[in-house]
């Protein structure tokens, strides 16, 4: 929104949400009161017929929604205010993986939710919504979309993690992630992590190279690059360099050439520094895409010959092997190679599996 509006106002009820929120310029954050009368809504949001656009994002199911409709039509302009709300239903990988998600999310999570969850579940087919539609449509929805997300595997945890049926569980001395093997919800993190590896073994099908190599469009490199801005002005150096990672692979991944060769120079300098041994194996097999995007295949097969000095029977670092001997063969180039990566790279390649929905 703050790309198009010249101001923006953000409310919410906990001030430590909102300080979690991107500071931008013409963004003004607000706590509210969880109930808020029309004085304070005056006072501390806007004034009456002065607002384009009420935009409530995952969170209308919470509301008193009588209540809440008077003061939206009391705040927006006239005629041609607009309410938009939207909410996002659980994430969709694919069978292998939403086959462990699923009853984790309807048996043991169910309890821990409160009933206005319920709404979201029916993807808000059943929430009131007294609204005239906008010009140009002949209702109110609601409409689907698809939103993606890059995620890795700490990222989806820490999603569930989010919910509130998760913090109630929590505070009932459940832990509904529990590492447990004798119980039947605990497996859940040992399952998700088998079934990303598959995800991250086919993760070609979600992309359109042809030489097996996945492409990374540009929604994921500008998703990529947000994430690392904002952890730029964080105090977090794990943070730092887990979106510098993934930005690192969106861009060697890329079909366009500068991409490639900026996603090239980050790993070198980045190599430079000392890292855990893991990470530097997952930085030389980006590079070695990077080079062999790039047509240096001599120094793509000469990083991928590290990798497999380190892990011989590496699996994505074979394909890419034989990818480049497919390509010198047929190009007549004499030199080739590369890698796989390990879980760093699972990390990379489930970020576009979690972000394409099956």
């Amino acid at each position: 929104l703050a790309g198009i509006y010249k101001n923006v106002i953000g409310t919410d009820t906990s001030l430590e949400q909102l300080e979690f929120a991107p500071k931008l310029p013409n963004v003004r954050y607000q706590q509210t009161s969880p109930v808020i009368s029309m004085g304070e809504l005056e006072q501390t949001v806007s004034t009456q017929s002065s607002v384009d656009l009420v935009y409530i994002a995952q969170a209308m199911h919470w509301f008193d929604l009588p209540a809440f409709y008077q003061q939206v039509k009391w705040v927006l302009k006239k005629p041609h205010g607009v309410i938009a709300a939207w909410c996002y239903t659980v994430p969709e990988v694919n069978d292998s993986v939403d086959s462990v998600f699923n009853p984790f999310y309807t048996v043991d999570s169910d309890p821990y939710w409160e009933p206005q969850r319920k709404l979201v579940d029916d993807k808000f087919m059943t929430i009131d919504f007294p609204f005239e539609p906008v010009e140009g449509t002949d209702n109110t929805g609601p409409f689907k979309f698809v939103a993606e997300k890059m995620m890795d595997l700490d990222d989806y945890f820490t999603y569930i993690r989010s919910w509130s049926a998760y913090q109630t569980a929590k505070a009932k001395g459940v832990e509904l992630l529990r590492d447990d093997k004798y119980t039947k919800t605990s497996s859940i993190q040992h399952l998700m992590e088998a079934k990303i590896r598959e995800v991250f073994e086919s993760v070609g099908s979600f992309f359109s190279g042809g030489d097996h190599i996945p492409w990374c469009d540009r929604d994921i490199i500008n998703g990529c690059e947000r994430e690392a801005a904002e952890a730029a002005e964080g105090d977090s150096e794990e943070l730092k360099r887990d979106t510098i990672m993934r930005l690192s692979w969106a861009l060697v991944h890329s079909k366009q050439s500068e991409d490639v060769q900026r996603g090239i120079a980050m790993l070198e300098a980045s190599l430079a520094n000392s890292s855990p041994p893991l990470l530097d194996r997952e930085k030389i097999y980006l590079l070695a895409v990077g080079y062999y995007r790039s047509g240096e295949y001599s120094r793509s097969r000469q990083l991928v010959d590290q990798c497999l000095e380190i892990a011989p029977d590496w699996r994505q670092a074979l394909d890419l092997k034989k990818t480049l001997e497919d390509r010198v063969a047929k190009d007549g180039v004499i030199g080739i190679g590369i890698t796989a990566t390990a879980v760093g790279l699972i990390a990379g390649g489930i970020a576009a599996a979690l972000a394409r929905k099956k």
